[in-house]
């Protein structure tokens, strides 16, 4: 008998081994559930994440095919969180104006980007939240913006409406002689240009600044396009007119301004040059 139980224990002893060696290729089944827990994360947990500076989420938007965006200044930051993006815009802001020198709007996408303005553009989409869901790539417990959605904040202290504050040609550019009215937006054709008389292109480029070039120059017409670019002429060559909207990429000048977009020009038209 004393035979007979060794020779029990030894064959399960065997057979317990043989269980626990790997098949190859073959994973394992669990013995218990596996549950990856995670900490409340970025929009539902901070809905209003940078106190003290009076931004607020007003939602996730689409991007805007380039070089038309939804926000225009990137600043650098530390990818930790949205706050630490909201920070970078509100001491990032070039203007002196009334709110200071800080940007109005804030915006993270991707994980890994901060976008900042004073406006935002007008064709902008706004989209379901939950296409915001990339974390923020140095700080898990947020997050920063879809693969191309941004998540914007805006300050709301201002008591502004942020709908209102998108670039728009500005009905009339100038004073005095040099006075520039806006007429409208229009496609032009590189093969065919609407304006011929001049052409300029900078990177500080506005409507006034563009209207200044063709006054000098003694032209009737300026137009901007593509964010920098003024065209000149005496004489429109045009078709039907485009909706405004469509001349809405933001001069490299100054953002709150449109100009143009590309293969649609913004026309100002000034008085007669003797």
């Amino acid at each position: 008998m004393r035979h007979l139980a060794s020779s029990l224990a030894l064959l399960s002893t065997l057979y317990l081994s043989v269980k626990a060696i790997a098949v190859p290729g073959v994973e394992p089944t669990p013995t218990t559930p596996v549950y990856i827990t995670s900490t409340p994360r970025g929009l539902d947990a901070r809905a209003e994440p940078t106190e003290g500076y009076g931004y607020s989420l007003i939602g996730c938007y689409d991007e805007l095919n380039y070089p038309v965006r939804v926000l225009n200044h990137q600043v650098p930051w530390d990818k930790v969180s949205v706050s630490s993006c909201v920070n970078a815009c509100f001491n990032a802001g070039p203007y002196t104006g009334l709110f200071g020198p800080h940007y109005l709007f804030a915006g993270v996408i991707n994980g890994d980007q901060c976008w900042c303005d004073n406006v935002m553009n007008v064709k902008a989409v706004k989209v379901d939240q939950g296409r915001c869901n990339h974390l923020c790539e140095n700080g898990p417990n947020e997050y920063c913006g879809g693969s191309r959605e941004y998540q914007l904040y805006y300050r709301s202290d201002t008591g502004l409406n942020p709908v209102t504050l998108n670039p728009a040609n500005p009905p009339s550019v100038g004073a005095g002689s040099g006075y520039y009215a806006f007429k409208g937006c229009w496609p032009d054709n590189p093969h065919s240009r609407v304006l011929n008389g001049l052409s300029y292109s900078s990177e500080h480029m506005t409507p006034l600044y563009c209207a200044h070039i063709c006054w000098a120059q003694r032209f009737i017409y300026s137009g901007v396009e593509y964010g920098r670019e003024c065209w000149c002429g005496n004489t429109l060559n045009v078709g039907s007119a485009a909706p405004v909207q469509e001349c809405n990429q933001a001069c490299e000048g100054d953002s709150t301004f449109a100009c143009g977009a590309p293969n649609y020009i913004g026309i100002y038209q000034g008085t007669p040059r003797s």
